[in-house]
């Protein structure tokens, strides 16, 4: 329904009548085919174990361009991509679909479904041709609230001697399903394994980039998205800081999101703050970084901070690369994780199977990463619009699991992972 609901508005406001000249159609599409490998057991990043997979970025999409007039267009996508609602499945949907209208040369204003201009490759994420990196850093891309959104943007750029100067301004609604992967459940009550739930979020947010004459790229963007629950549930923030004694014996306790003095919440405030730039080196070299801050307004221990640097050199149809990156969340928020995995209480008293798998559960809940990463790549270019990526990275995962999901008992923790990706991307 909530898909429904987004693609009725992008209909609605494709079908308003565009001004009466000749009409002009562009086709184009993308597509990557990739694979993935680890050397652990346990899934990364939802579908990359030692047995490879295919679901990790494999991507094939199509465009259509509308031109109705010199200043007046439509642009629909339509992507077949692994799902984010469910696992090892493939999803079609409409990415893009949004009517533009450009006043003057220094003005455009969109409305429809969008990408949220909040990293350097949001736009072109999905189309591998456009980087010659294997998969764009995870620490970075892999946690974006929401990528795409139904409403409005407007765009404002201003030329000057020394370069251009770009404003993005954008508010609309988007929908996601967060994702919490529960390595023992809770016995007669959840199973084990991965849940979904539906989000329904308001994003907003302006980006300013600035393309100076040598190419090179600056942007910095403020974005607040607000994550609302479409299934009239509430998020408990605070559980590990309310211990609970149910008078089991004296001096037990445990955890519980149901305890007094525990708050909910049904929507939550999240700013972003993100800075990114690509700078071109002397010898072929290019330099390119982001970074972002994220933080839950009311909730001080629910901050993340994400980066990455991706070093690489043009050696005619060689592109070698080196990458480093980081994702790490809030100190106090690491404390409550590792406070929910180590509570138990005594096997003998009762309920204690239960109660005991209640704390991972509770634990696995929290989003919470701590994670670096070193990549080696390398990407060869047949043409423009035609190029083949591997690369190798380690993972080192620290106190938390992260993008790992744990197998039952004590939880991923201070452990290496190594990844190999092997993929092709091609554009016409």
């Amino acid at each position: 329904m909530r898909h429904l609901t987004a693609t009725t508005f992008v209909l609605l406001t494709l079908a308003t009548p565009p001004p009466a000249e000749a009409v002009e159609f562009l086709f184009s599409g993308y597509g990557t085919v990739s694979y993935a490998l680890s050397d652990r057991p346990y899934a990364y990043q939802r579908s990359i174990d030692n047995h490879g997979t295919l679901l990790s970025d494999t991507t094939l999409g199509l465009q259509l361009d509308t031109r109705f007039s010199s200043n007046f267009s439509a642009t629909l996508q339509g992507k077949v991509a692994p799902a984010n609602d469910t696992e090892k499945q493939w999803d079609p949907k409409i990415s893009w679909a949004f009517l533009s209208w450009q006043p003057a040369n220094s003005w455009m204003l969109r409305a429809g479904k969008m990408r949220v201009p909040l990293y350097l490759n949001a736009e072109n994420k999905d189309v591998g041709v456009t980087f010659d990196v294997a998969r764009l850093p995870a620490e970075v891309y892999g946690i974006a609230p929401t990528s795409d959104f139904v409403g409005g943007s407007i765009t404002k750029s201003w030329s000057r001697e020394e370069g251009e100067w770009i404003v993005d301004a954008y508010w609309g609604q988007g929908n996601t399903d967060i994702r919490t992967y529960l390595r023992d459940g809770i016995p007669g009550t959840i199973a084990a394994g991965e849940h979904y739930a539906p989000v329904e979020i308001e994003a907003r947010g302006l980006a300013l980039t600035y393309h100076p004459k040598n190419n090179d790229t600056y942007r910095v963007g403020f974005h607040l998205a607000t994550p609302k629950s479409a299934n009239n549930t509430s998020w408990a923030y605070d559980v590990a800081e309310v211990p609970y004694n149910a008078l089991l014996a004296p001096g037990v306790h445990y955890y519980t999101d149901s305890a007094p003095g525990i708050k909910r919440y049904n929507q939550v405030n999240m700013p972003i703050l993100a800075f990114g730039t690509s700078l071109n080196l002397p010898e072929d070299y290019t330099l390119t970084a982001e970074y972002f801050h994220n933080w839950v307004q009311g909730e001080e221990a629910l901050t993340v901070d994400g980066g990455y640097a991706t070093l690489l050199k043009k050696i005619d149809k060689w592109s070698p690369y080196v990458t480093f990156a980081g994702l790490r969340s809030g100190s106090r928020l690491l404390k409550r994780y590792q406070t929910l995995n180590a509570s138990s209480i005594p096997g003998l008293l009762p309920g204690a199977t239960v109660i005991n798998a209640s704390q991972r559960a509770l634990a696995d809940a929290q989003t919470a990463f701590d994670q670096t990463s070193w990549t080696i790549g390398i990407a060869y270019a047949f043409s423009p619009v035609s190029k083949i990526k591997t690369e190798w990275t380690n993972v080192r995962v620290g106190e938390v699991p992260g993008f790992v999901d744990s197998p039952s008992g004590n939880g991923v923790s201070n452990q290496n992972v190594n990844l190999l990706t092997l993929s092709y991307s091609f554009a016409f």
